[in-house]
């Protein structure tokens, strides 16, 4: 980078002239392209994709700093925040994939999406007058108790009362954690700016998430904090 910064001081002290401009693009070619590929190829090995998503990110966000500056780089920079863009999303879908998990939010979020595609079936069958439409927040999901028998496919409990109360009091409990805001990929990128949009996009995935089961099963009154209660203690 030593060369980038000499060269980039004679073209600032030239008024961005042509000839500087030249052999800027022609270093920029010859130096930064491939040192890209190198990245992008070394970033394959890895068998996680939130770590070659850290890789990649930190690699584009370093070289398009000291590009900004000069008009000549404008179409790297276009490509390079392309390249981020999508490693942005890759990065926020495996993070909020893994403290949905970790927060018991993806497994129960999962068995209230099942009732209510269950019960959305059953509506078909019975009338749209039978019940209040599914999907406004307030559909009565069919909740039973950990002593329910055993049931057929569209029989089947999938959410218990007792489940959804423990659930919800190890949500709370893991959210007053600290733990549960460490966030691994995100918290190793480079910039700033980067973590800060990351994080918030995880956390809205969190707070999306909860908002999405407690809408179902309010009506239960298991759950003592509403969305937004856990919306000022993600701070999003």
């Amino acid at each position: 980078m030593r060369a980038f910064e000499d060269l980039s001081s004679e073209a600032c002290e030239g008024g961005e002239g042509e000839q500087a401009s030249e052999e800027l693009h022609a270093w920029v070619e010859a130096s930064v392209a491939p040192l890209l590929n190198f990245c992008r190829q070394e970033a394959q090995r890895f068998s996680d994709a939130g770590e070659t998503a850290v890789c990649l990110i930190n690699a584009y966000a370093s070289v398009q700093e000291p590009l900004r500056r000069f008009r000549v780089c404008r179409s790297y920079l276009r490509v390079l925040a392309e390249l981020l863009d999508q490693q942005m999303v890759k990065l926020i879908e495996v993070e909020s994939g893994k403290i949905l998990a970790y927060l018991g939010l993806a497994d129960r979020l999962e068995a209230v999406r099942r009732a209510v595609e269950r019960e959305k079936r059953r509506l078909g069958v019975a009338g749209p007058d039978a019940l209040p439409q599914v999907g406004d927040g307030k559909a009565p999901l069919q909740v039973g108790t950990e002593q329910s028998g055993d049931a057929g496919p569209d029989d089947e409990v999938l959410l218990h009362k007792e489940g959804l109360v423990k659930f919800f009091g190890e949500f709370y409990v893991a959210l007053y954690g600290l733990s549960a805001l460490n966030l691994d990929y995100v918290d190793r990128l480079m910039h700033w700016h980067l973590r800060s949009h990351a994080r918030k996009a995880v956390l809205n995935a969190v707070l999306q998430a909860y908002s999405e089961i407690y809408n179902h099963v309010s009506h239960l009154r298991v759950a003592t904090h509403t969305p937004g209660d856990v919306a000022l203690l993600l701070d999003v």
